[in-house]
């Protein structure tokens, strides 16, 4: 399985195969961006220091 974006459109994180949170049928690169989803943010604030 390829690496894939986080489904959290303000986050341009890589999920690792195996890794990552899935919600609603589309898949995160942590639990922050899983609970983001639809909130307007300017920033991803997940915590993975690409996400500045």
């Amino acid at each position: 399985m390829a690496e894939e974006s986080c489904a959290h459109p303000s986050c341009d994180c890589e999920i690792e195969s195996g890794a990552g949170v899935s919600k609603g049928g589309k898949n995160y690169c942590s639990e922050f961006c899983a609970a983001s989803e639809g909130a307007s943010l300017e920033d991803c604030e997940c915590g993975h220091p690409d996400c500045e």
